[in-house]
């Protein structure tokens, strides 16, 4: 590593400890799911929401001559 003496320096302690996984997501409903109302919209729904059926396409090459 090159380190310049003329450059800023920053030096982070983090003094905390790691959550554990069930302090993480303690709220969670893992049988029911943590959504009041019923699921979002997934990003597959989302992108056919937004994008006209013209310009759908799966990224592969669109040739019509």
């Amino acid at each position: 590593m090159n380190l310049d003496a003329d450059r800023l320096r920053f030096y982070v302690e983090i003094a905390t400890k790691r959550p554990t996984f069930s302090e993480f997501a303690k709220d969670y409903d893992f049988v029911n799911g943590a959504a009041k109302g019923g699921d979002p919209m997934s990003h597959q729904e989302f992108l056919d929401l937004v994008t006209p059926k013209e310009l759908r396409h799966t990224g592969g090459l669109v040739l019509s001559w």
